[in-house]
């Protein structure tokens, strides 16, 4: 089966690329001289996006579970470690289940059916929810993770 690529699961693939590289290259290139790493301390929101992969989905807990059970993947295990720096650190997951990235930037995530809520809903697709939560919160969102990758590759496996 072929897969067809849409301008926007593209730029999603740009975009989280962009990010990544963005973030693992400190200092300046244009300066010419070595840098040490500058540290940031996370900011007032940890904006966390994705798939189930960043929902935390755990199957044995699907239709019975509040999202609040959901509570042991990675965007917890991180924020946990996050608060060691800044206590008051909020978690936003935008996380759906089903999410690829062709419905990241359309809509329609497939796995609402399968669970109760989500955690932090939100209208239309999780992309504009993200550049909602990133304009109504200039300067306080920080770290913001992306996990969209299995929806894509395995349709068919998609809840």
């Amino acid at each position: 089966m072929r897969m067809k690529l849409t301008f926007g699961a593209v730029m999603v693939v740009v975009l989280s690329l962009a990010l990544q590289v963005g973030l693992a290259v400190p200092g300046s290139a244009t300066s010419g001289t070595s840098q040490r790493p500058v540290y940031k301390a996370p900011l007032g929101y940890y904006l966390a996006l994705g798939d189930s992969i960043a929902y935390g989905l755990q199957p044995n807990k699907v239709k019975a579970a509040p999202p609040s059970a959901f509570d042991t993947g990675y965007v917890d295990v991180f924020a946990a470690r996050l608060r060691k720096l800044a206590p008051k650190i909020r978690v936003v997951n935008y996380g759906c289940p089903g999410e690829s990235t062709v419905t990241f930037a359309r809509g329609g995530c497939a796995g609402l059916a399968d669970v109760k809520a989500l955690h932090d809903p939100y209208r239309g697709s999780q992309l504009d929810a993200a550049l909602s939560f990133l304009r109504a919160h200039p300067g306080q969102v920080s770290p913001v993770t992306l996990t969209l990758f299995g929806n894509d590759w395995f349709p068919a496996w998609r809840p």
